[in-house]
């Protein structure tokens, strides 16, 4: 078995698609070049050739034609990778040691969401904001521009690049590890975590408000997962939690990542609650402020509501 990516210089892209098939199948020759009959020859081929075609193990993305997501509804085209997680990732995980067969969906979406989505945008030449600075996808990783660094100077030393390019690959492997362990660590801990935000909802009087009493690192996602259960999307603005001896107002994202609502200005705060010595910060862009008390924190919130 065979599988052949483009010379000289290399991405993300086909690093982290190479990572996932090389994963699968340790015994692949890799050969780097563009020599059409090399193509022809080789089980895959990520990243060159012109052609797209899962039964051929065929996964490029340079065609003038090609607009595929990797949902119906998506809006950011795949790169090499994306085409390799969407038809690999679930054989991918399912010889991954650490994920039961419960998870399995769950962390499919997750890492394409939160790893592989970056690497798609960044390589189709997808800005990560729009000009009202709105953002279209969050960045998770600094792996892209890590793996560019892996490259030699002399990107035409095919022997070299070889090198460098599968010492890239067992980097990403690691990256992607990384990021899977994490997802998982969170699954876990989100059956619990809801059961606190559950609660923090039915103690609340004002749903536009919410407070964590307890640890609670899924947070946010348990909030947008009871809102939509609830038939309340958009309706909570503030979540308030401690963070060491602070205890932090955070806004709440919509589903572009923008805050629903800002935050008041500190210079608003610190003329307006009542004990403004409280007050430890507000971030310039207003989506996060903290304090030395609950209170405080709670009067930042409903200052902020009007």
């Amino acid at each position: 078995m065979s599988i052949v990516t483009h010379s000289g210089y290399f991405h993300c892209d086909e690093v982290c698609a190479y990572a996932i098939l090389h994963y699968l199948y340790p015994k692949l020759k890799l050969y780097r070049t563009r020599n059409e009959k090399s193509i022809e020859k080789a089980t895959y081929v990520i990243d060159v050739g012109g052609v797209y075609d899962v039964e051929n193990g065929r996964f490029d993305h340079h065609q003038k034609d090609f607009k595929e997501t990797f949902y119906e509804d998506g809006f950011i085209p795949m790169s090499s990778s994306g085409l390799v997680w969407k038809h690999f990732g679930i054989q991918f995980l399912k010889k991954y040691k650490n994920i039961s067969k419960a998870q399995i969906e769950n962390v499919y979406h997750s890492f394409y969401n939160k790893f592989i989505l970056e690497i798609d945008a960044h390589d189709n030449g997808v800005r990560q904001c729009k000009h009202d600075s709105s953002h279209k996808y969050h960045k998770h990783t600094v792996l892209g521009s890590l793996i560019s660094d892996m490259n030699g100077i002399d990107a035409i030393n095919a022997d070299e690049q070889m090198s460098n390019f599968k010492e890239a690959a067992s980097f990403m492997l690691h990256g992607m590890q990384i990021k899977i362990n994490s997802i998982v660590r969170k699954l876990e801990s989100f059956k619990k975590d809801m059961k606190i935000i559950k609660s923090a909802f039915k103690k609340s009087t004002d749903k536009r408000v919410i407070c964590v009493e307890k640890n609670c690192s899924n947070w946010l996602k348990c909030i947008h997962e009871y809102e939509k259960k609830n038939n309340a999307i958009g309706e909570t603005l503030f979540a308030i939690y401690k963070i060491n001896t602070e205890y932090r107002v955070r806004a709440i994202e919509n589903e572009r990542f923008n805050p629903r609502k800002k935050l008041r200005t500190e210079k608003y705060l610190l003329k307006n609650l009542s004990s403004s010595d409280d007050l430890i910060f507000v971030h310039k862009e207003r989506f996060i402020g903290s304090a030395k008390t609950i209170e405080t924190a709670r009067e930042i919130a409903k200052l902020s509501l009007a």
